[in-house]
């Protein structure tokens, strides 16, 4: 529940930089419709795309253009992948390390 207020707060706050404030309730409206869409396109790795489209089509309902709306979408991917990105290269190296550790096994 805290992770969807706290992502509540930042549509409220991407919109607000882009110049289309809304109110609170409407932010978390768009992001509890967000986060259906995306549990919904669960088979899509990532839910690439999926969630840009949510974005855009309840956008709309908002009164954010789509232009707006794909902004804001992209917004929270930047987030995602400045999350993200970091813990697996360092998982990468780890695994990467293990390797370079591990006996050659010999036919």
């Amino acid at each position: 529940m805290m992770g969807w207020i706290v992502g509540s707060g930042e549509i409220w706050i991407i919109l607000i930089v882009l110049g289309h404030p809304v109110s609170l309730a409407d932010a978390v409206a768009i992001e509890a419709l967000a986060q259906a869409v995306s549990s919904a396109g669960f088979i899509v790795p990532g839910a690439l795309g999926i969630q840009e489209a949510g974005f855009m089509l309840f956008g709309s309902a908002f009164g954010l253009s789509a232009d707006t709306a794909l902004a804001m979408a992209l917004a929270r991917r930047v987030r995602d992948l400045l999350i993200f990105a970091p813990a697996l290269l360092a998982w990468q190296v780890m695994q990467g390390r293990r390797l370079l550790k591990a006996p050659y096994p010999t036919v």
